[in-house]
């Protein structure tokens, strides 16, 4: 399993009891060394990792794999857990971040030690905490490659999609070094998957980037206008077709 290559990475290190987490990222009897700084808890990154991934490793079955879907793993031939499904929605890059270092001023995002923005390795983390709370499906708001050209705001948005095809490399934790970040979100999945967790992706292939990487590689896939007409071009009307309110 990827996540065992993750296990070994962390177990190889040592860092500083310089790296806050919050308290609901911490397990019941969690006996790795604390240190506590007023109202915040802070950790070795890499003691604190590595434990939270084996006691999630120590429940895997022999032989499973965890990187099918759990459907395949349970040989489900229906969908009928959607019914009874407890889902938790995700957007990772806000709910997985955290100010590490100064719990109380949200830093550079780039920084070189720690990754303050969401990541799949915290994401890893946060499991236990969900599946406690008795979650048993997590649907993420796209992950996929997305655009820096245009952007609203400091960070971008998902939905200003680059590649659907690629992880966006932002979701990389610098803690996992130049691990490439598709076998850290492997990596989450097969952590899922032995914690009885389903994972959901959002896919949004409606609302393009600019500079989307498709549109050299497949120009069919879009909807093009001819510039000339463009201060003609509207929504289409359908006779007979009034506005309704959502509702």
């Amino acid at each position: 399993m990827i996540l065992k290559e993750i296990l070994e990475l962390l177990k190889s290190k040592k860092g500083k009891m310089d790296y806050s987490i919050p308290k609901e990222w911490l397990p019941d009897g969690y006996s790795g060394t604390l240190k506590l700084r007023d109202r915040y808890i802070f950790v070795d990154p890499y003691e604190f990792g590595s434990s939270i991934i084996e006691s999630i490793a120590a429940k895997a079955e022999p032989g499973v794999d965890y990187s099918k879907s759990l459907g395949r793993i349970r040989n489900e031939s229906d969908n009928l857990w959607i019914k009874s499904a407890i889902v938790y929605g995700s957007f990772v890059r806000s709910t997985a971040a955290y100010s590490h270092q100064d719990p109380e001023f949200f830093s550079d995002l780039h920084s070189q030690e720690y990754s303050e923005s969401g990541t799949f390795l915290k994401m890893i983390y946060m499991l236990p905490y969900l599946s406690k709370m008795g979650f048993d499906t997590l649907y993420f708001l796209p992950v996929t490659s997305y655009s820096d050209k245009f952007k609203k705001g400091e960070l971008g948005s998902p939905y200003s999609v680059k590649d659907f095809f690629s992880i966006d490399e932002r979701y990389h934790d610098v803690l996992l070094e130049d691990m490439d970040v598709e076998r850290e979100f492997k990596a989450f999945v097969e952590a899922a998957h032995i914690m009885g967790m389903r994972i959901v992706l959002d896919f949004i292939p409606r609302t393009s980037a600019r500079d989307s990487a498709l549109i050299l590689k497949h120009p069919e896939w879009f909807y093009w206008i001819d510039a000339s007409h463009l201060k003609d071009y509207r929504p289409p009307k359908i006779d007979g077709l009034g506005f309704d309110q959502a509702r």
